[in-house]
């Protein structure tokens, strides 16, 4: 049977995975700006680009997925290393806040609601930068909490150093995490181990009635 994976929890790991797809010879250009818009009118535009890339994500749109990545994100991140998308008919997500990084930036907070294996609704929080370039507002790299009670993970997919510093990060995590399920698991079963047994009653032997001596 497949193991079903929420939409926040693929989205996370398609992050990672865009950060560990290897990166190609060609060095990144400079990106052309759009014109500058109004407040209102740029937010608008950032809103529609977050909704196509997520919608394409939730419907297994794979190309339209690798175009709403800037163009100097495309260069770095090779599309054959990005992992095939399966569709989520239950997934469901809400863009809760757009700030706007001068007129060429720009962080929009996201909520992704979707079912776990067991059915239960799970809800995981994300944060895209995009940026303002020639072919519109494009997705230029994310944050997300890979293990609750760790530091952020910031992948900027424009910069090279900067993927090779949050997959640096992401794995010490991992194993930050893995050691202290094996710590646990370990002191649990010397807990295990040190609690008395509890102790076995005697059986009655069951056999030939003993006659006391001069009872015949």
């Amino acid at each position: 049977m497949q193991k079903r994976v929420s939409f926040g929890s693929f989205l996370t790991f398609l992050a990672l995975s865009l950060s560990w797809c290897g990166c190609s010879p060609a060095p990144a250009t400079p990106e052309s700006p759009s014109a500058p818009a109004a407040s209102g009118d740029a937010k608008e535009a950032v809103n529609a680009a977050v909704l196509q890339f997520l919608n394409a994500v939730r419907s297994g749109q794979d190309e339209t997925v690798f175009k709403m990545m800037s163009p100097t994100a495309r260069q770095i991140c090779s599309r054959d290393k990005i992992p095939s998308l399966p569709a989520s008919d239950s997934a469901q997500f809400t863009i809760d806040e757009i700030t706007l990084l001068g007129s060429d930036g720009a962080h929009v907070r996201t909520t992704m609601i979707d079912l776990d294996e067991q059915g239960e609704k799970v809800e995981e929080s994300l944060v895209w930068a995009l940026r303002s370039t020639s072919e519109g507002w494009r997705i230029a790299g994310v944050a997300f909490s890979l293990f609750e009670g760790y530091e952020p993970i910031v992948v900027n997919f424009e910069s090279k150093e900067d993927i090779a510093k949050a997959e640096a990060q992401a794995l010490a995590q991992q194993q930050a995490v893995l050691a202290e399920v094996q710590k646990l698991e370990a002191a649990q079963q010397q807990q295990r181990q040190q609690e008395p047994q509890p102790q076995q009653q005697a059986q009655p032997q069951v056999g030939a009635s003993r006659v006391p001596a001069g009872a015949q």
